[in-house]
């Protein structure tokens, strides 16, 4: 019987591997490795680093963010 299911694993701000964005990737997809088809929708300027990425996992690098720096807010104590 083909397995039918699919899980949709989307993250768009991640550009690096750092922080806790690749490790919910990675544990999730671990988890559901045997029951679904795993794709992941990543930003298109993510740069795997040379990382060990899950090969049962189809990678879609597809999603472009808006990326935007924050101003820095300044205070005034009197």
């Amino acid at each position: 019987m083909p397995n039918n299911k699919k899980l949709l694993l989307v993250e768009s701000e991640m550009l690096k591997a750092n922080g806790h964005f690749l490790d919910y990737l990675i544990e999730t997809s671990n988890y559901f490795k045997k029951s679904k088809n795993i794709f992941w929708f990543l930003n298109r300027d993510f740069d795997p680093q040379n990382l060990h990425l899950p090969e049962y996992c189809n990678i879609k690098k597809i999603i472009k963010s808006n990326r935007f720096k924050r101003k820095k807010i300044n205070f005034i104590i009197l």
